[in-house]
């Protein structure tokens, strides 16, 4: 018994020994695992990183820290698991350090750039010294030698006199064989004499891009909040002269300059004014396309540009609105140039991203565009300039590059012709003077007294000019301000002609000057031209006035495309009484068409109380699209009233077929089921059979019973019970009228028409081929 328990007492101990010799075991190899991740860590550094390796020494020490600890741990028997989380930490502090070594190679790529572009520069403007420097060396050396040293002597003079504090102006002598002539100072080189004629620039694009701003901060103006829902509806002209453009937006040209100025055009972007726009561009010699850069192409842009390519018109690209790109960095509010560089790497790519992808909207359209400083061949590619007409930015490249384009490529585009070319924009009546016209004289000249042919509402007017105002600069002609008398103007210049018999001229018409035609005849039949389009009306319809040529040709476009029949035009401010009477004579025939829509104008009260006295209908508004608004919440409006007035001699067309099974009562009053064949049945509609040649007049509906509810209206398809009473002589079923006899409802001359005027929208062709079925059994005409 002792042997035994001395046998296994010798048998623990010897298992409490194996116990931790296996915990040894397994604690060293967890040991050799972490020694082995920790090794394929420090081996996925790549050598050329051993300086954040270095740098990374005691991220190494803590890594020695852990593993000793891990050790320790181990040893202790502890059963904790950190290896995985000390990678994964491992792993993420290399992913960040991999993102800041990217983060400092693209800020030293974006250092060595901007040091690039300063090199470049400085280069450029020593090579400009030295230029300037040969110019002066060799316009000295080109003055006789007395007139060299003229300055020297008389600064000496004048020191010997004791008047050293007197300044002497600089003065160019010219040259020639008398050298006592008096010198003449020299004029600025943007006082130069110039041979051709201001380039009309035509600015398109889709509504709200921000035609009008880029024009408001042009000329430092708020045309724009004077618009009628902030929406250009005329067409404005406003003169920029050279000197001012240089002056005003910093702008250094280093080209030789043949244009003596702008003239900029302003025109609508809605889709109604697409003939404005047309006449705009018709007139322009380059255009402006301005494309919202969050937007891209739009409709009335690619409508514009499609206009532009029939046209055969060059024009460039403003990309508007680079201010609302994210996070981007504008200066003080002024002109300034673009420039890319000074935004950060995420506006950077975000810019870029919007500007590919219009560049690419362009190409589907078959046109090749490119960025205004990258583009390499200006005669193949379309350049785009961004710009901001909130802050300036990009404006001064805009006005740099039309004039560079227009001094290289388009001289015998802009060279003045004998013939005059002028257009009306607008008709006015100007307190103290009388009654104006606006107009753009885009070509030739114009002279006071000259005798001028203009299109008219009651034909051509031929008028002598009295007087020419042209507005000061930079001021539109839309607006109010300061004029000057000027005897004659050259093209291209917006101006304001004084004369006889303006009241009737059409605005958007052309001006004709009777000497370039050599008839006055043949200059009449040649200005009627422009409105024989608008003579297509039909006899029954509704009056359109507009204060302008193109806004009626928009207004009727708009009325056309919701199938509104036109009987009568006018053009001018204000209704004439003529026209009031012509509707009253044209809704003597149809009630529902005493209407004048009246767009853009100013109705004075005379004219207004005539209307209402003649129950004339006069709808007026600044915006078009309001206009159409107004006339379709009416019309809608008197077609009910006119429905409820007519409702007690409204019959539908209807055809019952009787149920055989469904004779409740033979005699009178009738009741019956019966089946609508075509049509729709209603409460008190009268009913007749034809039986063989004689019409029976049965009586009127005065119950219908449909599924076990009482209604007042069945369709076609229905089945239901009626009840029918006799005005007459009682009906008896058998005698009467046969089971296989059709019920059709009467209908009269009143009704059918009332069913024309009224309800027409609500009868199917099936149900009208039923109405000529009918008419015909009851011989009405």
């Amino acid at each position: 018994m002792a042997e035994k328990m001395e046998k296994s007492s010798n048998e623990k101990k010897s298992g409490m020994m194996l116990k931790p010799r296996k915990k040894e075991k397994k604690e060293k190899n967890k040991r050799e695992v972490v020694d082995k991740k920790v090794e394929i860590v420090e081996q996925n550094c790549p050598e050329a990183n051993k300086k954040e390796n270095v740098e990374n020494n005691e991220t190494v020490k803590e890594v020695t820290k852990k593993k000793e600890a891990v050790g320790t741990q181990s040893a202790a028997g502890s059963k904790r698991r950190p290896n995985i989380a000390f990678l994964k930490q491992q792993a993420e502090m290399m992913r960040k350090q991999e993102e800041e070594m990217k983060m400092k190679k693209e800020a030293l790529r974006q250092k060595e750039m901007e040091e690039t572009r300063k090199q470049k520069e400085k280069e450029e403007k020593l090579k400009e010294e030295q230029r300037m420097k040969a110019a002066e060396k060799k316009e000295a050396d080109a003055k006789p030698e007395g007139v060299k040293n003229d300055k020297k002597t008389v600064e000496e003079l004048l020191k010997n006199l004791n008047l050293g504090n007197l300044r002497i102006r600089k003065i160019e002598r010219t040259v020639s064989g008398d050298k006592n002539e008096v010198a003449k100072p020299a004029k600025k080189e943007y006082k130069k004499d110039f041979f051709y004629k201001a380039p009309i620039v035509c600015i398109l694009g889709h509504v709200d891009t921000g035609k009008t701003k880029i024009l408001d901060k042009l000329r430092e103006s708020n045309v724009q909040g004077g618009e009628a829902g902030g929406i250009t509806q005329q067409i404005g002209a406003t003169f920029f002269p050279y000197s001012e453009l240089v002056n005003k937006t910093n702008t250094k040209f280093d080209f030789d300059n043949d244009v003596p100025g702008l003239l900029v055009i302003d025109t609508p972007g809605h889709e109604t004014f697409s003939n404005l726009r047309s006449r705009g561009s018709s007139m322009c010699d380059f255009a402006i396309l301005v494309v919202d850069v969050l937007h891209a192409l739009e409709k009335q842009t690619l409508e514009s540009i499609e206009l532009l390519k029939l046209r055969k018109t060059p024009f460039l690209i403003a990309l508007n609105k680079i201010d609302r790109v994210y996070q981007w960095k504008s200066e003080a509010d002024g002109f300034h140039h673009f420039d890319l560089q000074r935004q950060s790497a995420v506006t950077k790519t975000e810019f870029t991203d919007k500007l590919n992808h219009i560049i690419l909207k362009f190409a589907e359209m078959g046109l090749n565009t490119r960025l205004f400083y990258e583009n390499p061949d200006e005669r193949k590619f379309i350049n785009i300039i961004p710009t901001s007409a909130i802050t300036g930015e990009g404006l001064s490249d805009l006005v740099k590059k039309i004039i560079e384009l227009s001094s290289k490529y388009m001289k015998n585009k802009i060279t003045f012709k004998d013939k005059m070319e002028a257009t009306v924009l607008e008709v006015k009546n100007v307190e103290g003077i009388g009654i104006t016209v606006d107009a753009i004289v885009s070509n030739g000249s114009l002279s006071e007294n000259d005798r001028i042919v203009l299109c008219g509402l009651d034909g051509p007017i031929v008028t002598n000019v009295r007087s020419l105002l042209v507005p000061e600069p930079l001021k539109e002609l839309r607006i109010k301000s300061v004029y000057k008398n000027i005897k004659c103007v050259k093209a291209s210049l917006g101006i304001k002609i004084v004369a006889n018999d303006l009241e009737r001229t059409i605005a958007g018409s052309r001006i004709l000057r009777v000497r370039d035609y050599g008839d006055e005849e043949d200059a009449k039949q040649q200005v009627m031209e422009d409105i024989k389009e608008l003579a297509n009306l039909e006899k029954i319809g509704i009056h359109l006035q507009a204060s302008s040529l193109g806004s009626l040709e928009a207004l009727i476009a708009l009325v056309k495309n919701e199938n509104i029949p036109v009987a009568s035009v006018g053009i001018g401010k204000n209704l004439s009484r003529k026209d009031i009477l012509k509707m009253k004579a044209i809704k003597e025939k149809d009630v529902n068409v005493g209407i004048m829509l009246c767009f853009d104008t100013k109705i004075d009260k005379e004219m207004m109380d005539l209307a209402e006295s003649q129950h004339i209908k006069i709808f007026e508004a600044q915006i078009i699209y309001n206009l159409i608004d107004k006339y379709k919440e009416y019309t809608e409006k008197l077609i009910s009233m006119n429905k409820k007035k007519n409702m007690a001699e409204l019959v539908y067309p209807c055809k019952l077929q009787i149920i055989p099974e469904y004779i409740f009562t033979k005699r009178s009053p009738l009741i019956l089921g019966i089946e609508i064949i075509e049509g729709k049945l209603k409460i008190n509609m009268p009913l007749f059979v034809k039986h063989e040649d004689e019409i029976i007049q049965v009586g009127k509906v005065t119950s219908m019973i449909m599924e076990k509810k009482s209604v007042e209206v069945a369709d076609k398809g229905g089945k239901l019970s009626i009840k029918i009473e006799t005005t007459d002589a009682p009906k008896l079923i058998g005698r009467d009228i046969k089971v296989t006899d059709l019920m059709y409802s009467t209908l009269t001359r009143r009704s059918i028409d009332v069913l024309k005027e009224f309800y027409k929208d609500e009868i199917t062709d099936d149900a009208w081929r039923l109405v000529m079925e009918i008419k015909q059994f009851l011989g009405i005409i």
